[in-house]
């Protein structure tokens, strides 16, 4: 393993701490945010159907909570977050994502699944996790990451 640059690790952590909703809302595919913030069930059963989507979930919180979700899980010290970011941006032979998810012990949104085991009429499946999906954009100067999308997440065993 290459030795990670201490200046691109204070850079991301810079960046994570200073994210607000407008920066996230620039990125390649930011709609994605806007489809999982507090929209109707109604709204999330018409996406699994009209868009074949295997699954479709919302944040029951703020805006501004899940913009703090999204900063502390990034900025997880236990896992090293931002040092896997660094060295993903780093590596020239890496997917285009990275995924991060941390789970919390209420609920923070909630999901419709399309599955015979999911029966809707019984209504939705609460969601206790965070995913986060950041895209890449490469630069010659160094690649730069973005939030592609962010969305709540049933936690299996837990929350159905």
């Amino acid at each position: 393993m290459a030795k990670i640059n201490e200046n691109r690790i204070k850079e991301i952590r810079e960046q994570i701490k200073s994210l607000t909703w407008g920066e996230i809302l620039v990125g390649q595919r930011a709609y994605h945010v806007e489809q999982h913030i507090n929209v109707p069930d109604s709204f999330l059963k018409e996406r699994i159907i009209k868009e074949g989507v295997s699954a479709a979930s919302t944040f029951d919180i703020s805006n501004e909570e899940v913009l703090e979700k999204i900063k502390e899980t990034l900025l997880e010290e236990e896992y090293q977050t931002i040092e896997c970011i660094a060295e993903w941006l780093d590596d020239p032979s890496a997917e285009l994502e990275y995924s991060f998810y941390k789970e919390y012990e209420e609920p923070i949104g909630h999901c419709f699944i399309k599955s015979k085991k999911h029966d809707w009429r019984k209504g939705a499946i609460k969601c206790s996790e965070i995913m986060i999906v950041l895209g890449m954009n490469i630069n010659y100067y160094g690649n730069t990451w973005y939030i592609k999308t962010v969305y709540a997440n049933p936690v299996a065993g837990k929350d159905f």
